[in-house]
């Protein structure tokens, strides 16, 4: 057994019951995830209650399930959305489904996921460098503005500029 030591300065503390341990736990869990985020997880998990309705399939997730989901899903929004609905509803059906993560990490979705993403997804666009053209044209316009400020912007994008180089 282990023995608290006698020169211990821990505080003298009440033993609580189970009852008030188990209460106490129940409302700090509830402080697990912040508001908003349990908002859009709520929002998710309606999203996909209203796809099993509407597709007749059964609500328990499976990898079938959420792969079919994340598809239709995808067609309607951004992707990269569906990954956070599909946490979402990994987070709020999780008590009643333990599987449930195991399923939404499942090859199937993982793939399913990757290829609504390449098929769906928006592509990626780029600012176009700055250009030493770009750079004569700032130092023109400022060049001889009595601020302080201008001259510490002029400084560092030359330095930045040419560092990177």
């Amino acid at each position: 057994m282990i023995r608290i030591s006698s020169t211990s300065r821990q505080p003298r503390r009440e033993a609580w019951t189970m009852d008030h341990l188990v209460h106490e736990r129940s409302i700090v869990l509830g402080f697990a995830i912040d508001e908003s985020s349990n908002l859009a997880y709520t929002s998710a998990l309606n999203s996909y209650l209203t796809f099993c309705k509407l597709h007749n399939l059964p609500i328990e997730p499976t990898t079938e399930t959420l792969s079919f989901f994340t598809v239709y899903m995808s067609f309607h929004i951004k992707p990269d959305s569906v990954s956070s609905y599909l946490s979402g509803i990994c987070n709020q059906l999780e008590p009643y489904f333990p599987d449930v993560r195991e399923h939404r990490n499942s090859i199937l979705v993982s793939c399913t996921l990757t290829g609504c993403c390449r098929q769906f997804g928006t592509p990626i666009k780029r600012k176009k460098p700055l250009s030493t053209s770009d750079l004569n044209h700032v130092f023109y316009q400022t060049r001889s503005s009595p601020h302080h400020d201008d001259k510490l912007f002029l400084a560092m994008l030359f330095t930045g500029f040419h560092g990177l180089l």
